[in-house]
């Protein structure tokens, strides 16, 4: 079974950090797998509501369960 999530408007990416500061949120986008810490420290440290938006190969494997410790990179 799969699922999606289509973040697509005729052939536009929805540019969620953009949409997040607009609301007042603190966001981020992140691009590489070194950045992923260090920019959930900076959501929480802003002590605002955030959304940190991971860019991933379109293929990747993002399962990881109930918790975000469960997340295996695979090489």
């Amino acid at each position: 079974m799969e699922f999606e999530v289509e973040i697509w408007y005729e052939g536009q990416r929805v540019d969620f950090v953009k949409l997040a500061e607009a609301y007042g949120a603190y966001a981020e986008r992140v691009t590489e797998p070194d950045g992923i810490k260090d920019a959930f420290q900076r959501g929480i440290d802003s002590a605002k509501p955030a959304i940190i938006d991971i860019i991933v190969e379109r293929e990747t494997d993002a399962s990881m369960g109930s918790a975000l410790d469960a997340i295996v990179e695979h090489e």
